[in-house]
């Protein structure tokens, strides 16, 4: 049986009639994520950067060897320019920044020929590794310096992959959800290095068939050589994150020895950061320290592990660092509301004993009023009783 999705209303070519939220809507039931490698829900980041100045198109692939933005951008000019325009309608910017890599000119001639938008400008950037990180371009094209720990959104700027804007395009003007992705299959033990649209779900072992791999051992890798993670085996699913499959042959990997403080890590950091410090404070779980070196801002890129001359995987103990304060801060935040909660219980049940000693306090001198005005009015009758009785003696 064929698999089918379910239609429902869409926006067709004439999206500007459709409302923003209707958009954003189409956005989210279509399961559209971003499609650079953070898998961040696209709705979500859109809405919280409504009202935002500009939107910049991330077409760069700064990494060697992954090429399935660029076939996407040669092939696909025109719907990536009309998804432009979609998500400007979407998020309200006034004008949109298309990057792309100077060393891929047939894909920026396809975007020229096709843009006719005085508020959608390609800008070609130098082919260079991690220009395509997210502060790093915002710093390149509007001179923006987004600080540790804010936002592009706290600066009126949107970033998208080109591979979700092509995305945008076909779930809000063709009413088609995110079902398949275009993938670049490459690496020293393929014969034929090639990009391929593959549905999602399908193995690594389906598409990096087609690309003819030797019999040797393999080693899998899923996204770049540098910032990509492995795989255990090739018979791995693809997903939405999913822009390439390195098919390597195996090698060993070379012995990890002590730090000699050499500082070549410190001097190729692209976000400035000092991976000899927090390579100290990360294997020291000592979080503290580490996230007032900043940290959270370390990308991930793998420039310091290539330098390295003692061969310690830097970026896997950064990673590491990350998920653990981030695991420290949630149990934290537990701990806090259990805290709050149980000193609230705590208050709670000195508060009912006050107000119940109070209360037996209150009824103990209301019982003790009540108990000498009847021992008031007793002796009232008493006394009443009394003169009666005087009076028939004195009769008598």
């Amino acid at each position: 049986m064929e698999g089918q999705w379910i239609e429902i209303e869409k926006c067709d070519q004439d999206f500007l009639r459709c409302a923003p939220s209707k958009v954003i809507q189409r956005i989210r039931e279509a399961g559209i994520v971003g499609m650079g490698g953070a898998g961040f829900p696209t709705h979500a980041k859109i809405s919280n950067a409504q009202g935002a100045q500009t939107l910049i198109v991330n077409a760069t692939e700064c990494e060697p060897g992954i090429m399935c933005d660029d076939a996407l951008m040669q092939h696909y000019p025109r719907e990536i320019i009309r998804g432009v325009e979609v998500l400007m309608h979407g998020c309200g910017a006034k004008k949109a920044i298309i990057a792309i890599e100077d060393d891929k000119q047939e894909a920026f001639n396809s975007l020229l020929m096709y843009n006719f938008n005085a508020h959608i400008e390609i800008v070609q950037i130098p082919t260079k590794y991690t220009s395509g990180a997210e502060k790093i371009l915002i710093k390149t094209l509007l001179d923006i310096e987004i600080p540790s720990g804010e936002f592009a959104s706290d600066y009126g700027v949107l970033c998208q992959n080109v591979g979700t804007v092509k995305a945008i395009y076909d779930a809000v003007i063709d009413n088609k959800p995110l079902i398949s992705r275009i993938v670049t299959v490459t690496g020293s033990a393929v014969k034929e290095p090639r990009n391929y649209e593959a549905r999602l779900g399908t193995s690594f072992a389906s598409v990096a068939a087609q690309s003819k791999p030797n019999n040797k051992v393999h080693q899998i890798r899923m996204g770049g050589m540098m910032m990509g993670v492995d795989v255990p085996n090739i018979e791995h699913s693809i997903g939405k994150i999913t822009n390439c499959i390195f098919v390597n042959n195996a090698t060993l990997k070379p012995s990890v020895q002590s730090c000699i403080r050499c500082g070549q890590c410190n001097e190729v950091c692209p976000v400035g950061l000092l991976p000899q410090q927090l390579f100290w404070y990360a294997k020291s779980e000592n979080m503290d320290r580490a996230m007032d070196y900043n940290l959270r801002d370390c990308i991930e890129c793998r420039c310091c592990d290539i330098v390295c001359p003692s061969h310690i995987p830097l970026a896997q103990y950064f990673s590491f660092a990350k998920a653990l304060h981030c695991k420290q801060t949630k149990e934290q935040q537990k701990a806090d509301v259990a805290r709050e909660r149980f000193e609230f219980k705590e208050f709670r049940v000195e508060r009912n004993k006050a107000e119940r000693s109070e209360m037996m306090a209150r009824k103990k001198e209301e019982l003790k009023k009540k108990m000498a005005e009847d021992k008031t009015q007793k002796d009232k009758i008493a006394q009443a009783v009394a003169r009666v009785k005087n009076k028939g003696a004195l009769k008598k």
